[in-house]
């Protein structure tokens, strides 16, 4: 989060995605300085506490929370490319490792500014 607020002025303007957002403490935060933030995460049930913790804070209106499992995100709904990609504390199988990076390349736009921040 240091890294955001010490670089906000590289959000302006840019869509982000974040992959694994899990309750959504880092896209909470980075939300603000971006012009659309997209919290995703593989669990159904996280995303319910997600959305919850969304209605409990003053989140802008730039949000979208997406369903993304990491091993099939070009098939879901998740049809956009993105600007930056982020991710936080996502590794916690190996085995899952090329499917993060894949499911990040995937999102992430062809612009020559685009991005990812793991």
């Amino acid at each position: 989060m240091q890294h955001v607020y010490t670089h906000k002025e590289q959000f302006q303007h840019k869509s982000v995605i974040e992959l694994g957002s899990g309750v959504g403490i880092l896209g909470l935060f980075m939300c603000r300085y971006c012009r659309q933030f997209t919290f995703t995460d593989g669990n159904k049930s996280t995303l319910k506490v997600l959305q919850h913790n969304l209605t409990l804070n003053d989140v802008p209106k730039n949000i979208q929370i997406r369903l993304l499992r990491w091993e099939d995100p070009i098939e879901q709904e998740i049809q956009h490319k993105f600007d930056i990609v982020v991710g936080t504390e996502l590794m916690y199988k190996q085995a899952a490792l090329p499917h993060v990076f894949k499911a990040a390349a995937g999102l992430l736009s062809s612009s020559a500014d685009a991005r990812v921040i793991m």
